[in-house]
């Protein structure tokens, strides 16, 4: 949480008004600091196999073909809009998705490693739910879905419409016959039947990362970039007093916002990113890295 939500539940359970300075010095005198979220997962001796066999895979591949070899980085992601409560508003702009009140000694511990389930408990009226994917070219969307969750039959629709296929020929245009290697999670969908019939017609290859290894896949790098960017629009709509956006109206900027130079140039830097991570897994021996 941040200082203003705990400022609201003060005041909610106590009944006491305390100051937002106040808090934040009361924080800082028990060792508290506004730190990085801790994202460092305990992995068992077959995770952490798993994960050096990729990171060395990854490192086999020059420098200078790593974009000829991993056509693009997919992902999915729920982005959400602000609410039209102003005080909601607030807390929803100022939430900690991406830093905590934490101690540093704290950045380890497992129990601060869990998933954030704020995105599960935002409503689907405000939720924007996304796939798309990065490579040294850029950023590209590959479709927006109805449901926060994407099933087989979602995947396989846009399969089929070519979504996929055109991101990626736009995200690697140099290499029109492939094959095209795609690298991404393990979702059940990704890997159906009929998906992997697409696949192979369309001579295209998974590159799947190891499991619960969100840090090897870039673009989770990316949509936690975006969500940052997302809500600082927000909290400058917020503060200069403007309406909260329709559904509509906000998918509409992030997809404008999604072509910006400042977007694609992200993008292109973070996708760049792979290696350095592969090489800290094996320092590590294949125990999490800084997310």
């Amino acid at each position: 949480m941040t200082s203003k939500t705990l400022q609201d539940d003060v005041l909610k359970i106590m009944s006491v008004k305390v100051s937002g300075p106040a808090i934040r010095k009361f924080l800082h005198s028990k060792g508290y600091r506004w730190l990085p979220r801790s994202q460092k997962r305990i992995y068992n001796a077959e995770d952490r196999r798993l994960r050096l066999a990729f990171a060395k895979r990854i490192l086999r591949v020059p420098v200078a073909e790593l974009d000829k070899h991993v056509a693009c980085a997919t992902d999915g992601v729920v982005l959400t809009k602000r609410p039209v409560d102003p005080t909601e508003a607030l807390n929803y702009c100022l939430h900690g998705e991406t830093d905590m009140y934490r101690k540093r000694s704290e950045a380890c511990k497992p129990e601060l490693s869990g998933d954030d389930p704020y995105a599960d408990q935002i409503p689907l009226s405000r939720a924007i739910p996304l796939w798309g994917a990065i490579s040294s070219a850029g950023y590209r969307d590959i479709f927006y879905h109805k449901t926060k969750k994407v099933n087989t039959e979602e995947w396989l629709k846009a399969l089929n419409k070519g979504k996929l296929l055109k991101a990626v020929r736009e995200l690697q245009p140099w290499r029109p016959a492939g094959p095209r290697r795609i690298l991404c999670d393990n979702e059940s969908f990704i890997k159906s039947k009929g998906s992997k019939k697409y696949y192979k017609k369309n001579n295209i290859e998974l590159l799947c990362i190891p499991p619960r290894s969100p840090d090897l896949n870039p673009i989770e790098m990316y949509w936690a970039w975006l969500r940052k960017a997302l809500r600082r629009q927000e909290l400058s709509d917020l503060r200069a007093k403007k309406p909260a956006l329709g559904k509509t109206a906000y998918r509409a900027r992030i997809k404008a916002f999604l072509k910006t130079k400042k977007a694609q140039t992200v993008a292109k830097a973070i996708f760049g990113s792979l290696r350095g991570k592969c090489k800290e897994v094996i320092r590590k021996k294949g125990a999490a890295i800084r997310s």
